[in-house]
């Protein structure tokens, strides 16, 4: 039995053992089912829709380069407003596909290259540091670990939730840190999930 849960267990990416794992969503009827995601979204493409379908109500792009407007926030939620199936927001790309790019734009504004290469190093170093334990992390949060690994899952999913995860997953190692090295760790599990632009 224990066999097959090491042969089941270790495939999972050690490195996810090491992005620790996302917390569970909230009670089943309190939210619109998950967006699924297309495809890897573009954030260079992003870019160049924001600048045709945004700048008319948003051209000062300032205001998404404060992290905080992120708070309470998943991209799955930020793509609906674009396609104006939520909040209001109107109907400025209707696609989801392009939807998707948008928001991995508006999304990444307050990282950095800098900032997503740390959450990367910081996620490898982990991932050292795991894998003597990595066994039984992935059979006590073998879940987790599968929620972590969809794309349509994270991007369902706000930073806080990761955060929670991690804490929850990997305890004194995670806060432990610094909390910008944190930050850039649940930076780096989003951006994973979209196509970086260049200078990344």
């Amino acid at each position: 039995m224990l066999a097959a849960a090491v042969a089941v267990a270790l495939p999972v990416a050690v490195f996810w053992a090491v992005a620790f794992a996302a917390a569970p969503g909230s009670a089943p009827g309190q939210e619109p089912p998950p967006l699924a995601v297309p495809r890897k979204p573009d954030i260079v493409a992003g870019e160049r829709l924001y600048g045709e379908a945004c700048t008319a109500c948003h051209s000062d792009r300032s205001a998404f380069a404060d992290r905080s407007w992120r708070k309470g926030k998943t991209p799955a939620g930020v793509t609906r407003m674009l396609q104006g199936a939520a909040g209001g927001h109107p109907a400025a790309l209707p696609d989801l596909a392009r939807a998707w790019d948008a928001t991995a734009y508006v999304w990444t504004l307050p990282d950095d290259g800098p900032t997503i290469r740390k959450g990367e190093r910081l996620a490898l170093d982990a991932e050292k540091a795991l894998r003597a334990d990595v066994l039984s992390v992935a059979l006590l949060h073998w879940n987790d670990l599968q929620d972590l690994k969809s794309a349509t899952w994270v991007l369902n999913h706000t930073a806080d939730d990761v955060d929670t995860s991690m804490r929850r997953l990997a305890g004194a190692r995670y806060t432990g840190l610094q909390q910008g090295d944190r930050q850039a760790l649940v930076d780096y599990v989003f951006a994973s999930f979209f196509t970086w632009p260049p200078d990344w």
